[in-house]
C-alpha cells in the first residue's frame, strides 16, 4: 500500500521518525509508530509543543485521573469504529480508505505491490495501538514531563517527586485497559466478532458509568432540599431549611471548585487530608474584601497560596461544618448511589470542631524540609529554601523574575517583591529582601545566572497549588511530619512562614524591619505603619536581620 507523505517526518524502516528545522538545529526523534494516521496526530501535538512553554502542572491526582479518563475515552471511541459507532476518527479512516482504494486501482502511477486489505482489517489496524501496552503507557507517561521549550527533542527531566503512587497508580489503570483492548484486538483478528463486541460494550459501560462530583452534589443538594437523604440518627428526613440549604450551597460552591468533574471512585482519603489541611484551613473570610469579590476557584487559589494572613482565615467552627456537609454527603452517595464513603471515613487528617491557628515549624523539621528538597534538580530546590529564609508567601515565590534578584548599591544581592510580577495581597506586600547567607552559599545565584525565563520558577507550574501539592503530596510524608504541634496549632506548608517571623522575633530583630520583609502581618505590632516598604535604606541592617534565621541547633 502507497503511503502518502505525512509532513515533517522521515521513514526508518516503517517507523515514522519526526524531522524538523528549529531555531538553526535538526530535531528528530522516533514516533514510535507506523501509522500514518497516528503520525500525522504526533507531529501535529509536537509542532504545539515547540510553539508553547511545553511544561507541566505537577503531578496532582486529580490531572492524572483526568490522563487515564481521556486516554481511555480516545481509544474507546476508535475502537467503537469497528462496531458501528459514528464518530470524527471513523470518518477520518474511511475517507483515507476510499481514497487509498481509489489510488490502488485506477492511477497507472501506483507502483507498490504491497495490496490494500479489506476495509475491516484496515480498521483494525488503525484503530488499535501497535505496540505492546506498556509501550503505549510509556508513551502516555512521557507526554507528562517538562520538556525545555528551547529543546523540544531533548530527554524529558522527571523529578523523585513525581514518581508517587498517583503516578505509578495511572500507569497501572492504563496498561490494564492497555491490554483489555489487545484482547479485543485479538478476538476480531481470529474473527471472534461476538465476543469482541462483548468485551468492547463491557468496557464502555464501565466507563459510562463513573460519575462525578458534580453530578452526584447536584442529586445530594436535591435529595437534601426535598427530604429525601437516608435516615440517620440526627436526620429524620425532613427538607431542609432555607438557611441549611443555603449553607450547603456554599460548601457545595467550595468543593465543586476543587473536586468538579474528577470521577467519585477516583477521590482518595489523601486529597480529603489535603483539602482540609491545606486549602480550608487556609480559606478567607468570604465577608472581608477583597475576598468577598472573589469566585470560589480565587478564593482556593488565594488559600492555597499562603496568601491569607492568620485573622482572615476562617474559623475552626466553619471548617468542621463543611466537614460534616461532606461526610452527609459521601454518606448519601455510598446509601443512595452504591458508591463507597472509604475516602472519608479513612482520612487522616482530623477536623476538630474549635478554634485552631496555624502553628510554626520547628528548626529541625526545618532542617528535615530543607534536607528533603535539597535532593531535587533542576532548580526545583530553591523554592522551598526561599520560603524558609525569607517568609514568603509561596504564590510570591512561584512569581518571581530574574529581573526581581537585585543588587543595591552596597553590593548586597536582594528579592524585590512586586506586583509588576503578579497579583499580590495587599500594597504592603510590596518589599525588598536581602537573600540570606545560605542561600548565596547554596548556588541561589548561581542558579538564577543560568535561567535563561523571565520567571524563575513558572517552567514548574503556574498554578499556586503546586507548593502545597509538593508538601503534602512529597515533603509531609517524606520527613514524617506532623499534621500539628503538640498545643494544637496546624502545621502547614504556612508554618515555613511562622517560623521565619518566630526565629526573628526570638533573635530579638527590630519590628519595623521583620515587617518590612515579612510583608503586612495583623499579629505584629500595629503601631508600624509609617515603614516605605520598597525602599532599600538600611540594606545592611536588613541583611544581618534575615541572616538572623538558622535551621542550626
Amino acid at each position: 500500500m502507497s503511503h502518502l507523505a505525512v509532513p515533517h517526518t522521515i521513514l526508518r524502516g516503517s517507523t515514522y521518525h519526526f524531522n524538523l528545522r528549529h531555531k538553526s538545529s535538526i530535531v528528530r526523534r522516533s514516533l514510535r509508530t507506523s501509522c500514518r494516521v497516528e503520525a500525522l496526530k504526533l507531529v501535529s501535538k509536537i509542532l504545539g509543543k515547540i510553539k508553547s512553554e511545553g511544561s507541566r502542572e505537577s503531578m496532582e491526582k486529580e490531572t492524572l485521573d483526568k490522563v487515564v479518563r481521556e486516554t481511555i475515552d480516545k481509544h474507546l471511541s476508535r475502537v467503537g469504529c469497528l462496531f458501528g459507532e459514528a464518530n470524527s476518527y471513523g470518518d477520518m479512516l474511511f475517507n483515507y480508505y476510499r481514497n487509498e482504494s481509489i489510488h490502488q486501482q485506477f492511477t497507472y502511477m501506483y507502483e507498490s505491490d504491497i495490496s490494500l486489505p479489506s476495509y475491516h482489517q484496515y480498521k483494525i489496524q488503525e484503530c488499535f495501538p501497535d505496540v505492546p501496552p506498556s509501550v503505549s503507557v510509556s508513551n502516555v507517561s512521557y507526554n507528562l514531563f517538562i520538556r525545555d521549550p528551547e529543546e523540544p527533542d531533548a530527554v524529558p527531566t522527571p523529578d523523585i517527586v513525581d514518581f508517587d503512587r498517583n503516578f505509578f497508580e495511572m500507569e497501572e489503570k492504563l496498561e490494564v485497559f492497555f491490554r483489555q483492548i489487545e484482547r479485543i484486538k485479538k478476538l476480531l483478528t481470529s474473527g471472534n466478532f461476538e465476543v469482541a463486541q462483548k468485551s468492547f460494550q463491557s468496557l464502555k459501560k464501565k466507563q459510562e458509568e463513573a460519575i462525578s462530583f458534580s453530578k452526584v452534589s447536584k442529586l445530594f443538594l436535591r435529595a437534601g432540599e426535598k427530604g429525601k437523604l437516608p435516615i440517620t440518627r440526627s436526620y429524620k428526613g425532613e427538607p431542609w431549611g432555607e438557611k441549611n440549604l443555603e449553607n450547603h450551597r456554599h460548601s457545595f460552591k467550595i468543593f465543586n471548585a476543587h473536586f468538579g468533574e474528577q470521577i467519585m471512585d477516583d477521590i482518595e482519603s489523601s486529597q480529603l487530608d489535603y483539602f482540609f489541611r491545606e486549602i480550608l484551613v487556609n480559606f478567607p473570610k468570604g465577608n472581608k474584601s477583597p475576598y468577598n469579590k472573589m469566585s470560589p476557584n480565587e478564593l482556593i487559589e488565594c488559600a492555597a497560596g499562603g496568601k491569607v494572613e492568620d485573622d482572615q482565615t476562617i474559623s475552626g467552627k466553619n471548617v468542621f461544618e463543611h466537614f460534616k456537609r461532606l461526610q452527609t454527603f459521601f454518606n448519601f452517595y455510598q446509601e443512595e448511589l452504591g458508591g463507597s464513603n472509604k475516602a472519608i471515613k479513612e482520612m487522616r487528617y482530623h477536623v476538630k470542631n474549635e478554634s485552631r491557628t496555624r502553628g510554626r515549624f520547628s528548626k529541625k523539621q526545618v532542617a528535615k524540609i530543607l534536607e528533603f528538597v535539597d535532593q531535587q534538580k533542576d532548580g526545583r530546590n530553591w523554592p522551598v529554601n526561599i520560603m524558609a529564609f525569607t517568609g514568603m508567601r509561596n504564590a510570591e515565590v512561584m512569581q518571581l523574575r530574574k529581573e526581581d534578584i537585585k543588587q543595591s548599591e552596597e553590593g548586597i544581592w536582594y528579592f524585590r517583591v512586586t506586583e509588576e510580577a503578579g497579583k499580590l495581597k495587599t500594597q504592603q506586600s510590596n518589599r525588598v529582601i536581602p537573600i540570606h547567607d545560605t542561600l548565596i552559599k547554596k548556588g541561589f545565584l548561581d542558579f538564577v545566572k543560568g535561567t535563561s525565563e523571565t520567571y524563575l520558577f513558572r517552567r514548574f507550574s503556574k498554578s499556586d497549588k503546586y507548593l502545597t501539592r509538593i508538601y503534602s503530596d512529597s515533603i509531609r510524608p517524606s520527613c514524617g511530619l506532623p499534621n500539628e504541634r503538640e498545643n494544637g496549632d496546624i502545621l502547614n506548608l504556612y508554618s515555613l512562614r511562622h517560623f521565619v517571623v518566630s526565629s526573628l522575633v526570638d533573635a530579638g530583630a527590630q519590628l519595623p524591619y521583620i515587617q518590612s520583609m515579612i510583608g503586612h502581618l495583623q499579629s505584629m505590632d500595629q503601631s508600624v505603619t509609617n515603614l516605605n516598604y520598597t525602599h532599600t535604606d538600611n540594606m545592611e541592617l536588613m541583611r544581618d536581620i534575615i541572616n538572623m534565621i538558622s535551621v542550626d541547633d
